[in-house]
């Protein structure tokens, strides 16, 4: 009965191990390393702030030095205002949709090269 228990330990030590080899070689390499991506998230999070922030401030930028070269504040403000916030979302989209092709995720009607 001792000789049986100890030969499940062995195999319960062998899939433990074969376990952690797995879950190890799936690991992503390099610096972000150990977080298991926490700060790739965190990157990609905080560019995405970035982008919708600067293209907003560029756009209210542009319209009020429009407004102010043509007397029509604030309507030009206004209205770069939302183009730059539609640039900004065009941007976030991009940067999200290009996230999938990195992760290696193909769609159904790409070819294999």
């Amino acid at each position: 009965m001792g000789n049986k228990e100890m030969g499940d330990e062995d195999k319960l030590r062998d899939l433990s191990t074969r376990i952690g080899a797995a879950k190890a070689s799936h690991l992503p390499k390099g610096k972000d390393e150990g977080r298991d991506g926490t700060r790739q998230g965190m990157a990609l999070g905080l560019r995405a702030g970035l982008e919708m922030l600067v293209t907003l401030l560029v756009g209210f930028a542009i319209g009020y030095f429009l407004d102010s070269y043509f007397g029509t504040r604030p309507f030009l403000m206004i209205l770069f205002g939302f183009l730059g916030m539609g640039a900004g979302i065009s941007n976030i989209y991009r940067l999200f949709n290009n996230l999938d092709m990195s992760v290696g995720f193909r769609r159904d009607d790409e070819k294999d090269l």
